[in-house]
């Protein structure tokens, strides 16, 4: 058997396992260590060629922006080569004609390609080998995340997910039933955010790639915000402005632009592909690189606000506080900083070992956070007990709040199932 592992030998590191079907002869034939993993990636798992002298693993580069390889491995000795010259944004699972004359993965060629939510690729390529140039086989807006091809080669078969997202409007605490105000498939995924002016910026993948539209809080007067050939994610709007990430063929970028999506500016370069923090009056912004947080203010150098992982930044409604999702050796935990002297101002309980935090915002008063684990949505009070505010019975992927203490939450359902392939070769 073949598997990958994270954080394993040491903690900065990730392995290529190989051992006995029974359990026995496990060892380590390969590592990676920053800025290159094996592992964590979406779905991704290695795959032993037929003859069995080949284990082909996709190896994830965390240099801005990410890239991705198929490297082979030798599953005595661990040698290693390259199985592919072409360039890959990302790639995930892989598996094995039987004759072994290519390799099927989950991959994409471009960033501007790269699912909005897992941060892999979603479509199936035939990767030939020894060499060749590879071949897409689908081209479709689903996300496809496993494959498994027959004895005979002639066929596979792929596991898919969908997913149909909306915008919703619903005011905490009041009996009132959400609704509905946007209209796309798959909006808000990558991000949800209030002007100052009660408008909505949010992204859709309407035209094909993920970016930042507008609407009016009612869902009215909809429109994309910016129009570039890549994907940008994350908007997070300012007095003036909205500031968002930008994975461009040079680097993945925290930029700015104003309400109407002139003036682009780049504030920092390069960053991860992660969710940012604005402060309220856009003089102050806070990105990731290397999953740690830097903050840069008023055009002065940047400096490092965190030693240890951490993501999902946001600022207080006044500015003067800036919150956010610590991983620390003794768990996860809710974090608040004086956003001037960066001292720790108040710091959660660890956060239940199982939870997945995902998204962060500020409680409309200022006295809370706000945080959603992919379901309901919960408010850490300052002063209390965690609580649940808003239950939906669908998975939820980003919101914001408003100072009416309205949340206008992407949220909807996923839908899985198993596609057969033929004539694909």
């Amino acid at each position: 058997m073949a598997w990958v592992l994270d954080a394993h030998p040491n903690p900065d590191q990730s392995a290529l396992m190989v051992g006995n079907s029974d359990g026995s002869a496990v060892r380590v034939l390969a590592v990676r260590r920053f800025p290159e993993r094996f592992a964590p990636i979406s779905f991704a798992r290695p795959a032993w060629s037929p003859d069995g002298r080949i284990i082909a693993a996709p190896v994830k580069r965390l240099v801005s922006p990410d890239s991705a390889a198929v490297v082979g491995f030798d599953p005595e000795n661990g040698s290693e080569h390259s199985l592919s010259d072409a360039h890959w944004a990302s790639l995930s699972a892989l598996e094995w004609l039987p004759d072994q004359s290519g390799i099927v993965a989950i991959a994409a060629a471009d960033a501007a390609s790269i699912h909005a939510t897992t941060k892999t690729g979603s479509q199936i390529w035939l990767i030939p080998h020894p060499s060749g140039t590879p071949r897409r086989i689908t081209n479709d807006t689903l996300y496809y995340r496993e494959v498994s091809v027959t004895s005979d080669g002639k066929k596979l078969v792929a596991d898919l997910a969908d997913a149909t997202v909306h915008v919703w409007r619903q005011t905490i605490g009041s009996s009132e039933p959400a609704r509905r105000i946007s209209t796309g498939h798959f909006d808000g995924v990558a991000g949800v955010s209030m002007l100052p002016d009660g408008r909505v910026v949010f992204t859709s993948t309407e035209r094909g790639t993920t970016t930042p539209w507008l609407m009016n809080a009612d869902g009215s007067g909809r429109k994309q915000l910016l129009r570039n050939p890549y994907r940008e994610e994350y908007p997070i709007a300012f007095a003036g402005g909205i500031a968002y990430v930008a994975t461009t063929p040079v680097a993945t970028e925290l930029c700015v632009t104003n309400e109407d999506g002139e003036g682009r500016r780049v504030v920092a370069s390069p960053i991860d592909d992660s969710p940012v923090a604005a402060s309220p009056d856009g003089r102050s912004f806070v990105y990731a690189v290397h999953d740690r947080l830097w903050q840069v203010a008023d055009g002065r150098p940047p400096i490092q606000l965190t030693r240890t992982p951490a993501f999902s930044p946001v600022y207080s409604p006044t500015g003067d506080r800036l919150a956010f999702i610590a991983i620390e050796p003794g768990g996860k935990h809710l974090i608040v900083l004086d956003a001037r002297t960066s001292a720790v101002t108040w710091r959660s309980s660890p956060l239940p070992p199982s939870s997945s935090p995902h998204w962060l915002r500020w409680a409309h008063d200022g006295k809370g956070l706000l945080l959603s684990s992919w379901g309901p949505v919960r408010l850490f009070p300052f002063g209390g007990e965690p609580r649940m505010v808003a239950e939906f019975g669908d998975m939820t992927w980003a919101f914001d709040v408003s100072p009416k203490n309205e949340l206008f939450v992407s949220r909807g359902t996923v839908t899985r199932d198993a596609v057969l392939i033929t004539n694909f070769r």
